[in-house]
């Protein structure tokens, strides 16, 4: 047991590119911690939930119970579904005209380039969409042109009627089998990355603000041992900002706190390394400073989608953080079972959502155990070995699992 155990902790948690409403995201965590209880040993009782449909944030109180030890948890989830949702609703080819160009811009401005630099991995899922376009392109051109040359057309008549064809053929190739390949969400990915690196969205904008007075509020009359702000994928994008524009307001709220940034599987890169991201920069620069703020980045070898062997201070020539950092690079092979594991990685988005569900197994780098355990945070991230101060179960055997510490 740690020298001074956590008693209460507060959770912020940020969700990432889903549609989904705050209600349906809290839940999915409260049925996760209480899957990672059983594993564990130990007793998660939810006590009460309230929506704040105003606020747009859905908070809970956890009670975990483990040998000798009893955790209070209270979760605030923030809701940005509604946001999200436009990204990926509507007609194929309205969705298309409004996002494509939105993610050409990471190609005219240089920043794929930038995030080849950082993480081949990450680089290869920037290609996806344009790869899918020109093979989409190529089999509707070829299709057309086939099927109008068997036809008695003269010149003119053929290269219109192929035009046409091959943009209709176009769209319906990018909606099927595009969908099964992802390529409407992959689209809707980028569009909507776009806005929040140059701030296109007012949506998002206002957002921020309303965020930014839900921690205010709760952090004005906390009480808890630790503090984190749990941000996945798209999510860790909104807790600089939000943060940055709490400690605008009050600068001294977090001064005596125990407090870490839990970013797993994050695309903060995809949004700091936007030329025109200055002003996200400028958020993360300031919150480097706080030498209460620990910051801990997840990252998976099986998941494209995050900034694989990456360093983020590193890349943006910001120093490192005060409060110092861990990142984590880790296996979900080694903390699944394997038959879900296999399941799970045919999809680059499902495997990329593991980080904030269950395990199947006891690993040190289990999400839920820095929301359920009486081990602070940051002694997780530097210490993973005390993860098995957890467990109830005399003979549990916690598997490491981490590929590399930095």
């Amino acid at each position: 047991m740690p020298d001074v155990p956590v008693k209460s902790r507060l959770v912020f948690n940020f969700q990432g590119f889903e549609a989904s409403a705050g209600e349906k995201m809290l839940g999915r965590v409260v049925y996760c911690a209480k899957k990672t209880s059983e594993i564990w040993g130990i007793s998660t009782e939810q006590k009460k939930q309230n929506q704040h449909l105003d606020d747009h944030f859905v908070e809970c109180d956890l009670e975990i119970t483990g040998e000798n030890w009893q955790v209070n948890t209270r979760i605030i989830q923030f809701s940005f579904g509604d946001i999200v949702a436009p990204y990926l609703d509507g007609f194929i080819v309205g969705n298309m005209l409004k996002n494509v160009p939105k993610y050409l811009a990471f190609f005219s401005d240089g920043t794929v380039f930038r995030y080849f630099k950082q993480s081949k991995l990450y680089g290869g899922f920037a290609l996806f969409p344009i790869i899918m376009m020109i093979l989409f392109a190529g089999l509707s051109y070829g299709a057309t042109s086939s099927l109008v040359g068997i036809l008695n057309f003269d010149d003119q008549i053929r290269t219109v009627s192929v035009t046409i064809l091959s943009i209709i053929l176009f769209f319906v190739f990018c909606k099927w089998p595009g969908d099964r390949l992802l390529f409407p969400l992959t689209i809707g990915h980028w569009g909507y990355a776009r806005d929040m690196a140059v701030g296109a969205n007012e949506d998002i904008e206002k957002r921020y603000e309303i965020f930014a007075q839900v921690v205010s509020r709760e952090l004005t009359i906390s009480q808890h041992d630790e503090v984190v702000f749990a941000g996945h994928s798209f999510g860790a994008v909104w807790v600089p900002i939000v943060l940055a524009k709490v400690l605008d307001q009050n600068p001294s709220l977090l001064e005596g706190r125990r407090v870490t940034f839990l970013s797993m599987g994050g695309s903060l890169l995809s949004t700091a390394l936007v030329p025109k991201a200055s002003f996200f920069r400028e958020k993360i620069s300031k919150l480097l400073k706080l030498k209460e703020l620990f910051w801990h980045d997840y990252q998976c070898k099986d998941d494209p989608v995050c900034f694989y062997k990456s360093d983020m201070f590193k890349a943006l020539g910001l120093g490192a953080p005060e409060g110092g950092y861990q990142i984590s690079r880790v296996n979900f092979k080694h903390s699944m079972d394997i038959k879900r594991y296999r399941k799970t990685k045919k999809s680059i988005y499902d495997i990329h959502r593991q980080y904030g569900l269950y395990q199947d197994k006891c690993i040190s780098f289990d999400y839920f155990l820095r929301l359920l355990g009486p081990v602070y945070s940051d002694e997780l991230a530097k210490q993973p070995s005390k993860a098995k101060l957890v467990s109830t179960k005399k003979d549990v055997i916690v598997q490491d699992g981490i590929i590399q510490h930095h």
